[in-house]
């Protein structure tokens, strides 16, 4: 196989003449070994392509990563854990109806203090669905109560296993990081 180190890439050598026409034929070309070829292309666990100082192709040792990238990794899958523990709350209701959830409680509980208050939104959904204000007051309390419960519960997790990755010191082990998980 052929291997150009300015464009650090393999080149199948029955092809050359397309190459030359096509003007993609490097002009470093230079042949190594399939056994080269086959290593850098398929390398084993650990290892990847590389150049070495004089741009031939070889194998190096994949680096270990740091502290700070496996916690920023264990990070995101604890988030992607709390997204994935949040889905069943609000599984099948829409954004839209979900960002009026805030307006909703906000009037309801305005509405048990003071039931002469205004509360448009309230108003509106009561009177499409054909239900009691008092009613649907009632039952928007408790569905924000339940749900307040339920992702203070997950939040506090979240917020609890961030914390301790986040307090690992940067001497932490890779076995460290991955025993913090959702």
């Amino acid at each position: 196989m052929i291997y150009s180190k300015s464009r650090c890439a393999w080149f199948d050598p029955s092809l050359k003449n397309e190459y030359i026409a096509a003007g993609t034929w490097p002009g470093d070309a230079k042949a190594y070994p399939y056994e080269i070829y086959y290593a850098c292309t398929n390398p084993p666990a650990g290892k990847k392509a590389a150049q070495n100082e004089n741009g031939e192709p070889v194998l190096v040792d994949i680096p270990l990563p740091t502290v700070a990238e496996l916690k920023k990794s264990q990070l995101a899958k604890i988030n992607a854990e709390f997204n994935k523990a949040m889905l069943p709350i609000i599984n099948g209701i829409p954004a839209i109806e979900r960002e009026s959830w805030k307006k909703q409680e906000e009037q309801a509980r305005a509405y048990l203090v003071n039931n002469s208050v205004s509360t448009p939104l309230i108003d509106a959904l009561a009177e499409t669905r054909g239900v009691d204000k008092a009613e649907l007051v009632s039952r928007i309390i408790a569905k924000a109560d339940l749900f307040a419960t339920i992702s203070g519960q997950l939040i506090g997790k979240r917020q609890a296993l961030e914390d301790a990755v986040n307090a690992l010191s940067d001497k932490a082990t890779a076995d460290d990081v991955d025993a913090i998980k959702w």
